[in-house]
């Protein structure tokens, strides 16, 4: 007995020995706002001291927080559980989440998690964020040839602290994880690109013109013309720029196809980039179909033979026919169809089941879901789940009950739909987690979501609450006026 205590104690000591020799700076709600406007580079862990992934890291962290001291980075770390605002404030979803600010812009680090690959990334953002270009031939190898490739930046200016000059390098610290950024200081070199000193200029690969820019260089002119700009006319989306695409501003359509084919990749490629330049309001960009074939099957395809197209627009989803012949009058007139609306989005389904009972509950799949749901002459409750879902498996007899109960009222349907087999519009019906159970009101199919608990007593007073049509729930008999508050 006494020696597990004197173990304990020994542990105690050691562990808050560590704590006090320790390089990593702890940061709090209240402290971090300043660390990172006081720090060119500060590298932050939001972490979570219950976390498994969390406690290993922690030995690679304290030896990378040790490799850089005296640097002028800082490496930090702060409890995401207990100051909550800071992990709010940057998106912190996961334990650990690891970030890299720059002048106080955060970049997510997506690197190895040993001391050596943390301190070779932390030691490269303290380098220089924008290349030097001395020759023509230079600027040739750096910026891209690829039509397929995303762009890179150049400034032409002959003082870094002019006007451009500061202003680009400003944007190059804060951005350097998401874009390249090279420089010309000689005016021979910029007359050579057909380039103005004074300038940033955009370049792409392929036939695409370089694009300047001389004002509104600030941050918000920068994202604005960067996110416009940045995008070759087709590029392989992955990882690291779904993200970007995704915030663009325009609605993305997606081609899986496998590179390994050449032949037809290329084939493929020569269609998708003409239909591409013909329809601007759109992305394009492409998937690695053998690789994301689970992505392209979650969409609705059923296959594996490449190339499938699709794209999704307010929670719909719309396929190119799959099997089609992929030429440019098929694939420019269903993108063409798209743009003005004339397609039908894709709607995954059960079939529709002969019984359409489960005891008292009404089923409900994709291909019946307006017909059932948002019928005007009923108050529909549904219920969205998974059938792996524990918490749908628990509620299921309460739900049930509930079912049986507003048997006897017509004007009342109380349904579920298999999340996970069916699609509904998600616009309306936004479902995040299971069960997730919604009230779709007769008359104007108004959606309430329901946040009580999952009582009996709480879901029939909930209906009653909600109903456009008034019952009695005894009775089981519609009354014939309905609710005042709904009289013109």
């Amino acid at each position: 007995m006494t020696k597990n205590l004197l173990f304990l104690f020994l542990t105690f000591v050691a562990l808050a020995r560590l704590e006090e020799t320790s390089d990593v700076v702890v940061l709090t709600d209240d402290s971090i706002a300043s660390v990172l406007e006081e720090n060119e580079t500060v590298f932050v862990e939001f972490y979570a001291p219950w976390c498994g992934h969390c406690k290993k890291l922690t030995p690679e962290y304290e030896a990378f927080a040790t490799a850089m001291k005296g640097t002028g980075a800082v490496v930090a770390k702060i409890d995401a559980t207990e100051h909550k605002k800071a992990a709010g404030k940057y998106g912190v979803r996961g334990y650990p989440t690891l970030k890299c600010f720059n002048s106080g812009s955060p970049s997510d680090y997506k690197g190895g998690r040993t001391a050596a690959d943390m301190e070779k990334f932390l030691r490269k953002q303290m380098g220089p964020a924008v290349t030097v270009l001395k020759t023509v031939d230079e600027v040739k190898e750096f910026i891209p040839s690829d039509s397929q490739a995303f762009g890179k930046m150049v400034a032409f200016y002959a003082d870094e602290n002019g006007a451009v000059g500061k202003a680009y390098n400003e944007y190059a610290k804060a951005k350097r994880n998401d874009y390249e950024f090279g420089v010309v200081n000689s005016e021979r070199i910029a007359t050579e690109f057909k380039q103005n000193m004074e300038s940033v200029v955009m370049f792409k690969g392929g036939d695409t013109l370089p694009i300047a820019k001389t004002q509104d260089l600030d941050k918000k002119g920068m994202d604005e013309w960067v996110k416009l700009n940045w995008f070759p006319l087709v590029g392989e989306i992955n990882a690291d720029n779904h993200a970007a695409y995704s915030s663009r501003g325009k609605n993305l359509i997606y081609l899986f196809v496998d590179p390994a084919d050449k032949a037809t990749f290329d084939k493929t490629m020569v269609v998708y980039e003409e239909v591409a330049g013909d329809n601007p309001t759109f992305s394009f960009g492409w998937l690695n179909g053998p690789a994301q074939i689970k992505t392209a099957q979650k969409l609705g395809f059923k296959g594996k033979e490449f190339p499938m197209l699709a794209t999704q627009e307010s929670g719909d989803t719309y396929l190119f026919p799959e099997g089609g012949e992929f030429t440019l009058e098929t694939v420019g007139k269903w993108a063409k169809d798209l743009g003005d609306g004339k397609l039908q989005p894709f709607v995954k389904s059960e079939p529709i089941p002969e019984n359409p009972l489960d005891g008292d509950v009404r089923v409900v799949v994709g291909d019946n879901f307006k017909q059932v749901v948002m019928d005007e002459e009923k108050d529909v409750l549904i219920e969205f789940y998974a059938p792996w879902c524990g918490h749908c498996k628990k509620i299921a007899p309460i739900y049930s009950e509930l079912a049986g109960k507003f048997k006897g009222v017509d004007t009342v349907v109380i349904a579920k739909m298999d999340a996970t087999a069916n699609d509904m519009p998600r616009k309306q019906f936004p479902v995040k987690g299971f069960p997730t159970i919604k009230f779709c009101k007769g008359k104007t199919n108004e959606v309430i979501a329901y946040n009580g608990d999952r009582s009996l007593d709480s879901f029939v007073k909930f209906v009653e609450t909600n109903a456009h049509f008034k019952f009695d729930l005894n009775a089981g008999e519609k009354k014939p006026e309905e609710s005042k508050h709904d009289e013109l």
